[in-house]
């Protein structure tokens, strides 16, 4: 029998086998380059009381009359996506962008912090939409952030991190 497959069938080396699998998890796990909603009540409440942020400069996603998300990302880190736009506060206060989520058919709002794969929160987010693919360029860079829509066609694999 050769030496390998005398030390995987050795009973006695299961635990160090498991910790090499526990390990290269985590390794694969740290290095991601995705972040993640997380669930945050007083988020909600900051929106819904129409009361912005002003440490964050806010994008809308979708149109302006009818935005689909609100973000607010924290001046440390930049939204390079051009899917996201800007709010112009000449044309439109981020009160009334609020307003306008809030008018959505929806019932139902998900306020979150948006949070960095390093564990740091990068902004804020405001949406009928329960979650989001939210991709890193660099350490203070945001790729794109992608609302999830109860109609897409994305196959869970898309879905990286869900709202806990």
């Amino acid at each position: 029998m050769k030496p390998a497959n005398n030390f995987i069938k050795s009973r006695r080396n299961i635990p160090a086998i498991i910790m090499l699998i526990a390990g290269l998890g985590f390794l694969i796990a740290c290095s991601s380059n995705y972040g993640v909603l997380r669930t945050d009540p007083e988020v909600t409440k900051t929106f819904k009381a129409r009361n912005p942020d002003p440490g964050y400069t806010y994008y809308y996603f979708d149109t302006q009359t009818d935005p689909q998300a609100i973000v607010g990302i924290h001046t440390d880190y930049t939204l390079a996506s051009n899917v996201w736009t800007k709010v112009d506060l000449e044309r439109i206060s981020v009160e009334r962008l609020f307003e306008r989520v809030l008018m959505s058919p929806s019932t139902l709002f998900y306020g979150a912090t948006l949070i960095s794969p390093e564990g740091k929160q990068m902004g804020v987010w405001f949406s009928a939409s329960s979650g989001a693919t939210i991709k890193m360029r660099s350490e203070n860079v945001i790729a794109y952030i992608r609302p999830w829509q109860p109609e897409s066609n994305e196959s869970d694999s898309d879905k990286i991190r869900p709202v806990p």
